[in-house]
Formats: structure tokens, C-alpha cells, sequence
């Protein structure tokens, strides 16, 4: 049975004013971050603190994931200072994944600045047969772009670290914050295009990106390697790791309109970049 970990973040906002002297165990600082999950602050949040601190959970789940058949999860509560200092971790150590993650998980100093003092943020990580989760219609999720620091070798697309947002509002926001980039890979890609039907110099790869969906409702933003453009269609190979939509897998032949090219990324010999506009945005969002 294949098994899959799985991020997904609530951003609450903390109640009162001296919340620092309340939120001092898992039980309290969970409530208190529940009581306020609807919030516009909170959803606003939850994407610059995942850019700031989720290489670190996903890293942890590489390591633990899978390392039972049951299904198990991990809450974590962190509790943020109005700098974005962690000042601390709180968590249910109640099963083999949760101990596991603690032993491997390593937060950066600071996550991302929170909009105010003694932010309580809640994530929850999942350790399920990927069946479990696919299957449900209400668990939209999104793979985003990767930190600054994660550069592919050469000749490889750029690297994915996926992130789960568990609500139609996160992806909603997500959407809308990076329209502006969606909007310039779209008006560029002509360009893009006719370069690599001219022929790109040796050593180059020309890689789009679209948003694969299945069945289910469930869809993933994903790098597509291009092989040839011929009659309105992205003939090539899926070039990013798969990790929610079911009917699809990396290095899978694939054919798409390129109406649904969302951007695109040209990767040179030394494996810098040109395009890529949705990602180096979110490298460089704020933190």
C-alpha cells in the first residue's frame, strides 16, 4: 500500500492582548488558535508562514513518512513573537509519526511575520494510505513553488515542495496573490514559445506549467517538459512529483492545451533560470 504524508496549515489569531502567559501548553494554545480560524487575518497568513517554515515539515515527513501501516497524524502549535521568532513548539506526542517528526523536524529561528504578538499557528500533518485522502472530494490541494535554496541540477525543472490547502478559501487567496504572475507567464509565453521552436542553444529545457486536475476535484500545479508544440497542443512528459492528483505520475507522457499554460520556465547549463515568474515570486514573497 503506497502511503503519502500530507501539510496542511490553519493560521488562527490570537484572542487577547496577553495571550503569551495563556498559550503555554498544546491543549490551551490549540483552542485558543481554533477559536479564531475563519479570520481574514488568518487565511492571509497561512501562505508566507508555509513559505517560510514548511521545508522544514516536509523534510521531517520524507524522513517518517510511512513508517507504519496505520493511519496516524501530528498536530503541532507554534507560537509566534511579532518579529516571527518561534517561541515555542507545543504538540500531542501520542503515536510513532508524531515522535518520529519531533526527533527530525528543524524550524528555521523565524517563520514569516505574523500580524500580530503571540500568533498561535496550528498545522496539521497526516500519515495516511494515499487512498484516503485522494478520495475525498473536499481536499482540494496545490503543490507550490520550492525556497530559494532548493536550485535543480542541470537540465532538471525546478523543484516542487508540495503544500495541502485544506480550504476552497486558502486556495482562493492563494489564486488571487499570484494572478499578477499567472497573468505575466501568460502574456511572455509566445516568446518563450518561439524560441524553443527556433531551437534553444544545446544544454537548454523549456518546461510549462499547468494545473493538472482528476476525477475526484483535486488539482496540483505542475511543470510539464516539453517535447514538441505542434496545433495549439504541449506535447511532453510530467516533470513534477505527483502527490495528490490520482491518473498521473512523474515522467508520464502528456498532452495539453496551451491554453491552459499557466507559466514557464527556461533552464539553462548552469541552472539558472528564465520565466518561472509564479515561483520567484513566491521565493522572494515576504517572510
Amino acid at each position: 500500500m503506497n502511503y503519502v504524508s500530507l501539510l496542511t496549515c490553519t493560521v488562527f489569531t490570537a484572542a487577547t492582548a496577553n495571550a503569551a502567559t495563556e498559550l503555554r501548553d498544546y491543549k490551551s494554545a490549540s483552542a485558543e488558535a481554533q477559536k479564531r480560524f475563519m479570520t481574514n487575518a488568518a487565511h492571509g497568513y497561512a501562505l508566507p508562514f508555509m513559505k517560510s517554515v514548511g521545508k522544514a515539515f516536509y523534510d521531517a515527513m520524507q524522513i517518517c513518512q510511512g513508517n507504519s501501516v496505520e493511519s496516524f497524524k501530528c498536530d503541532v502549535v507554534l507560537v509566534l513573537a511579532a518579529d516571527g521568532r518561534i517561541e515555542r513548539t507545543l504538540c500531542e506526542d501520542r503515536n510513532v509519526f508524531a515522535r518520529c517528526l519531533l526527533n527530525n523536524l528543524h524550524l528555521p529561528a523565524k517563520a514569516a511575520r505574523p500580524p500580530g504578538a503571540s500568533w498561535p499557528v496550528q498545522v496539521h500533518l497526516l500519515n495516511r494510505p494515499f487512498k484516503s485522502i485522494a478520495g475525498r472530494a473536499d481536499f482540494p490541494a496545490l503543490t507550490l513553488s520550492p525556497p530559494a535554496d532548493a536550485v535543480p541540477k542541470k537540465g532538471e525543472p525546478p523543484k516542487d515542495v508540495p503544500l495541502a490547502l485544506s480550504s476552497t478559501k486558502q486556495i482562493g487567496a492563494y489564486d488571487k496573490l499570484i494572478a499578477p504572475y499567472v497573468a505575466k507567464g501568460r502574456a511572455t509565453y509566445p516568446a518563450a514559445k518561439k524560441r524553443y521552436l527556433v531551437g534553444l542553444p544545446r544544454g537548454y529545457y523549456f518546461s510549462v506549467k499547468a494545473r493538472l486536475r482528476d476525477r475526484a476535484g483535486h488539482f496540483e500545479d505542475s511543470f510539464i517538459g516539453v517535447r514538441k508544440i505542434e496545433n495549439g497542443k504541449v506535447f511532453g512528459v510530467v516533470d513534477s512529483k505527483i502527490e495528490v492528483v490520482e491518473g498521473y505520475k512523474r515522467g508520464q507522457p502528456i498532452v495539453i492545451p496551451e491554453s491552459k499554460v499557466d507559466d514557464w520556465v527556461i533552464i539553462r547549463p548552469d541552472g539558472s533560470e528564465e520565466g518561472n515568474f509564479v515561483g520567484k515570486f513566491m521565493d522572494t514573497a515576504p517572510r
